[in-house]
């Protein structure tokens, strides 16, 4: 059942992939089961529950010792946190957290980059965070983390005053997301 749910929320049918997930929990709660229905209630809009339990899958995750998966949901509620008014320090928490775990590769690091430009207030530093997650995610050959690096990055210089060249950033980012460089719905989002 946990490949069926998996497909589900590949396909985007939230509903059906939360059931799924919660049926495979019932006979085996493991990290992988509930990563995916946290992932399904974020977009249901089960917000709080979402959090909690990628929070959940997050400690089994550390517990395991499986580094990677563990960095890479801490930054992933980094960046969740981040997007909610008034969690600004827990998103901080999640950053520092994933910054002691992480592998300090391309990724990571970019990963971690585009979660502070989230945070930042300055438009000249978001920008600046916002093109290192950019110039990371080529290097490192993640069209994800590219993409919405491109899409922060021309929030960023929009709200400098560098509309121009913010737009082509965010009208490069939107051609990539909605040609289907990405099957992530979050990176359509971003």
């Amino acid at each position: 059942s946990l490949s069926r749910a998996e497909a589900a929320l590949r396909a985007s049918d939230w509903i059906a992939a939360r059931d799924l997930f919660e049926a495979a929990m019932a006979t085996e709660p493991t990290p992988e089961a509930m990563d995916g229905l946290g992932q399904a209630q974020w977009w249901i809009g089960d917000t709080e529950d979402a959090l909690a339990m990628r929070a959940r899958a997050y400690a089994i995750y550390r517990r395991q010792g499986r580094v990677t998966d563990a960095s890479r949901l801490a930054i992933w509620l980094a960046l969740q946190h981040g997007a909610t008014p008034g969690r600004e320090t827990v998103a901080g928490g999640w950053i520092s957290r994933a910054e002691r775990i992480a592998a300090p590769d391309a990724a990571s690091t970019g990963w971690l980059a585009l979660a502070r430009s989230g945070l930042e207030t300055d438009p000249i530093k978001m920008t600046d965070l916002a093109t290192q997650a950019l110039e990371l995610g080529r290097a490192s050959s993640d069209i994800e983390l590219e993409i919405r690096g491109l899409a922060r990055s021309g929030l960023a210089l929009v709200s400098s005053g560098r509309v121009d060249e913010g737009m082509r950033r965010l009208d490069e980012a939107m051609a990539a997301a909605s040609a289907g460089e990405s099957d992530r719905p979050e990176v359509f989002a971003e």
